[in-house]
């Protein structure tokens, strides 16, 4: 089928190729069988024909002036492997354009400032002639502070929580439950949740717990922070399950789904935050975990100290929760802590104002029918209370039959 889909585009290649501008070919065209031996591809797989049709797809793209990177690494030829139809397959090489002319235009804006400075230096050494030259590069009495330096010194903080901090828990047991672009999601939110907590000065004693180191979201890591399974990396992997690790007494299941609020934080509790990305169904997962489990459950006043609009969604991201679970360790209250919720639900002050005329009109309109029941109940009571009053044989039409 796709070879077929390929004769027919290619007749329209001659057509496209004379409208859209042409960019250079790659100067190495990838191998397919070099690509199916890296990405572990049997002999009698159909996963290497199908990449190599692949391959041409992306050569005839190439030659029509579509938008596609001008290399590809064997990552890339993986996932466009996992991709099942054609515009998929186009997206994703879009992506990656965009993703490689970005990259570009960021290596051609440092090499520019670099020159600028460069030039900059030798203007102040013309005009400052000396044979001692002080500044950035030359003689000075500091010393110089890498980005390594910092990342080790902020890394031997991680080291001592992992002694004597308190432990905080990420659970990765509904990988299956996600698809590969909400699993890839929760691995980079992952990251930057170390990161965040590498930076705190009392940082927790991160674990990740139901840990699957064939699943994706550990494919993901291993791409990111290389070093992730190395045994002197300040992160604990968890192959096993929070209760193997921790009394259950100690466990809160931090879920937006239950009923319970956390009014103070714990500092002997031992929190576990649901490694879940739920971009479409947002299916209660963790609450249905936790209920399982029978751990206690909690989830963060957001109603009580937030004005929250209709559009907002009491889901945070990891990296929203990690950090107001580090300000509240550190002490701080609840609305400082909550600072880091997004403010894209929350409503401004106009909002605010609009929303509280709207519910006093709607209070008053409420009031004005409560009273206008009253009044026909009242007239209600009073005529029946005039036909209980009346005579046998009166008028009316319950009066008595002419003879």
């Amino acid at each position: 089928m796709l070879g077929r889909l390929l004769l027919l585009r290619s007749g329209r290649s001659g057509l496209v190729a004379a409208l859209c501008p042409r960019r250079p070919l790659c100067t190495q065209p990838a191998d397919p069988e070099r690509v199916s031996e890296a990405l572990g591809l049997p002999e009698s797989d159909e996963r290497r024909r199908q990449l190599h049709l692949i391959m041409l797809e992306y050569s005839e793209m190439q030659v029509s002036g579509s938008r596609v990177p001008d290399s590809m690494s064997n990552y890339d030829w993986g996932e466009l492997l996992r991709l099942g139809s054609y515009s998929a397959r186009r997206k994703y090489l879009g992506y990656l354009f965009k993703r490689e002319k970005s990259r570009e235009a960021d290596a051609e804006r440092r090499k520019r400032k670099a020159e600028e400075r460069r030039e900059q230096l030798a203007r102040e050494l013309e005009s400052r002639p000396s044979h001692i030259r002080y500044g950035l590069g030359h003689n000075t009495i500091f010393h110089r502070v890498t980005d390594t330096t910092i990342k080790s010194w902020e890394e031997q903080r991680l080291y001592t929580a992992m002694c004597f901090g308190q432990p905080l828990v990420m659970d990765l047991s509904f990988e299956p439950h996600m698809t590969r672009r909400e699993n890839k999601n929760t691995a980079q939110q992952l990251t930057m949740l170390f990161a965040n907590n590498r930076s705190a000065l009392d940082p927790f004693d991160l674990h990740l717990c139901n840990v699957n180191p064939q699943g994706e979201i550990m494919e993901f890591l291993r791409r990111v922070i290389p070093s992730v399974e190395e045994p002197g990396f300040p992160l604990h992997l968890n192959q096993e399950n929070y209760l193997d690790l921790y009394p259950k007494d100690r466990l809160v299941y931090l879920t937006p789904h239950c009923r319970n609020e956390l009014r103070e934080f714990d500092h002997d509790a031992v929190y576990v935050v649901g490694g879940v990305v739920d971009l479409v169904k947002g299916r209660p997962l963790s609450l249905a975990k936790a209920k399982k489990e029978g751990i206690k459950m909690a989830k963060l006043p957001l109603q009580r100290y937030l004005n929250v609009g209709p559009s907002f969604s009491t889901s945070l991201t990891l990296v929203a929760m990690g950090q107001i679970l580090l300000d509240l360790q550190a002490g701080a209250g609840w609305e400082h802590a909550l600072r880091h919720v997004p403010r894209r639900g929350l409503l401004t002050p106009e909002q605010q104002q609009a929303q509280a005329e709207r519910q006093q009109s709607r209070l008053q309109s409420l009031q004005e029918a409560a009273e206008r029941r009253r009044q026909r109940w009242e007239r209600a009571a009073q005529q029946a209370a005039g036909e209980r009053r009346a005579p046998p044989g009166g008028g009316g039409w319950r009066g008595a039959r002419p003879r």
